[in-house]
């Protein structure tokens, strides 16, 4: 059971964000498994392993994409919830939400960029993104719910 409205609203934005995160990984990657597998074979080649049994693990991995990335999303989610409750009794909401967010989006994109991965940097805030307007509608229809029972 979940104690936080926060919280709750954190959860469903992170698995919904991360099943679309992870569909867009996944259909960006299929295509490209062949190639990916091939150069674990270069490399694994010249390290003298065999990688005949790591295909399957390979195509495995990248099946499973879309589940592992609403999984570490709704965990995400969770963590992030949790924060925007802290955060909105300091400040405002508004001003909580975008701070939430942006702390996010440092925390899932700067270190991706300093490695030189862009693409998983803008799969990340592609996340964040879906995570935010989610996040942002389930809040706003929150407010307006507390708005008609106590107005």
């Amino acid at each position: 059971m979940v104690e936080s409205k926060y919280v709750l609203y954190g959860l469903i934005a992170g698995v919904i964000s991360g099943a679309i995160q992870g569909t867009y990984a996944f259909l960006i990657t299929l295509p490209r498994a062949d190639e990916v597998i091939n150069e674990a074979v270069n490399i694994t080649h010249m390290l003298g392993i065999n990688v005949s049994e790591y295909k399957d693990i390979i195509y495995l991995a990248i099946y499973l994409t879309p589940v592992l990335t609403a999984v570490f999303m709704l965990i995400l989610g969770a963590i992030f919830g949790a924060l925007f409750e802290f955060l909105s009794k300091r400040l405002r909401t508004y001003p909580a939400l975008i701070t939430t967010l942006g702390i996010m989006a440092l925390i899932l994109a700067v270190p991706n960029v300093a490695v030189g991965s862009y693409g998983k940097a803008l799969s990340n805030l592609l996340g964040v993104a879906i995570y935010g307007a989610v996040l942002t509608v389930l809040v706003i229809r929150g407010l307006k719910v507390r708005c008609e029972v106590y107005g």
